[in-house]
């Protein structure tokens, strides 16, 4: 029988719209839980063998943009959830996996002075993962989703560093082709972002706080829009800095 080779997009898009109904009623336990499902359920289907026989023996980096984004949108989403719920460890891994995810699908790379140039040269959009018919996600949106996901890992951090303090060994997240479920699992709950090697637990939040804000500051620069968000994200980093100091 020939693999169906959507089926684990099937199964991340059912969990996420079961996670949405869940938190919607008000089952957070229930919620957070079908939240890592769809995690997972995604992870599964980057990593599964060539989804069709055109794609066998072409490396096909563009085609995981779209899963990226929607790692880091769907972290963004269930792991306050999660959190909610008391999971803070599974918070902790997949707030992990959602920075690593939003970061490889963000077209700047986290570089905040090549936003301007890059939203200013680069116009394609990737096809939409998320439960229900939305339109295609623009470059601005994967920038301010890379930010968004710095921001809320560094406010994990912050809140839980007693849960956090435990991770050792650690992935340098970099554009590469998938490796087994369990081995790329497992990497992407180890991320660590390029500008953030080697700092110590502190540093390194002060580092994603700041790069989040710096990010939005120039997406506001080029896209005014982004004004609201901006000022959001100032008040996150002030409110993390003081729990971790200057």
């Amino acid at each position: 029988m020939a693999r169906d080779s959507t089926r684990h997009l099937k199964e991340a898009l059912s969990a996420w719209q079961q996670a949405r109904d869940l938190r919607a009623s008000g089952r957070t336990i229930r919620s957070g839980l079908a939240y890592q499902r769809g995690v997972n359920a995604l992870l599964l289907y980057r990593t599964q063998p060539a989804r069709t026989a055109s794609e066998a023996g072409r490396t096909a980096r563009a085609d995981f943009g779209p899963v990226f984004h929607a790692l880091g949108a769907l972290t963004r989403e269930g792991v306050p959830v999660m959190a909610d719920a008391r999971s803070r460890r599974f918070a902790s891994l997949h707030a992990r996996t959602g920075l690593a995810a939003a970061h490889l699908a963000d077209p700047s790379r986290g570089v905040p002075e090549a936003i301007g140039p890059t939203l200013s040269t680069t116009s394609e959009s990737l096809t939409r993962i998320a439960p229900g018919d939305e339109a295609p996600v623009p470059p601005d949106e994967r920038i301010a989703g890379a930010a968004a996901s710095r921001l809320l890992m560094a406010r994990l951090m912050a809140d839980y560093p007693a849960v956090l303090a435990r991770e050792r060994r650690r992935w340098t997240v970099v554009d590469s082709e998938p490796l087994t479920f369990v081995r790329e699992r497992r990497r992407f709950r180890a991320a660590v972002l390029p500008d953030c090697v080697g700092l110590d637990f502190r540093a390194e939040v002060r580092r994603l706080a700041g790069d989040g804000e710096r990010i939005y500051t120039e997406l506001t620069r080029a896209l005014p829009h982004y004004r609201e968000a901006l000022e959001r994200a100032r008040e996150e980093r002030a409110a993390i800095l003081a729990l971790v100091g200057d």
